[in-house]
């Protein structure tokens, strides 16, 4: 895909950074093939951060431009009943529930709330990407990944690519 195939996404800057990080991992992807194969899966692991972080801002870019939002209940003024309303179950309270509306969802609200528009088989996708990403950190035990990992992210990315720019010119 050329650097015209992002022109559905309007806000340049969001562009520019997202054709950036995919020229990064692409240049990184065919570095790898040169990296001594005991560092390789190094360089797997930053082309997938790369992937889900290019995968989760189009989600967010996405769910800005469809003016979508989280329903989100805050209770203030909490107050505890007396002992005798109490119970086993927990603390038995009266508050004020109020409704916000969020626009800032996190990676996982995006997948989630966007299910059906990705239909069954890119969220399943993009879930597992994302919780690849999530055991990429340095004080977790990693698992391995592999060539085929990082195939299998840009194919997605791909697919998510398509199904946005679609969505987005209805």
């Amino acid at each position: 895909m050329d650097k015209d195939g992002f022109d559905f996404i309007s806000n340049k800057k969001l562009r520019n950074n997202i054709i950036n990080s995919i020229d990064f991992s692409s240049i990184l992807w065919l570095l790898s093939e040169k990296i001594p194969e005991k560092n390789r899966e190094e360089s797997y692991r930053t082309i997938i951060l790369y992937t889900a972080s290019i995968i989760e801002a189009l989600l967010l870019y996405y769910f800005s431009e469809k003016k979508l939002f989280l329903e989100e209940e805050k209770f203030t003024h909490i107050a505890q009943l007396g002992s005798q309303f109490q119970n086993n179950l927990g603390e038995v309270v009266v508050a004020i529930r109020k409704k916000d509306k969020r626009f800032d969802p996190s990676f996982y609200d995006c997948i989630k709330l966007l299910e059906n528009t990705l239909g069954k088989s890119l969220y399943k996708s993009i879930n597992k990407i994302r919780e690849t990403r999530n055991t990429l950190h340095l004080l977790k035990t990693r698992g391995k990944i592999k060539e085929k990992d990082v195939k299998y992210a840009n194919g997605t990315l791909l697919k998510l690519i398509q199904k946005i720019k679609t969505e987005l010119e209805l």
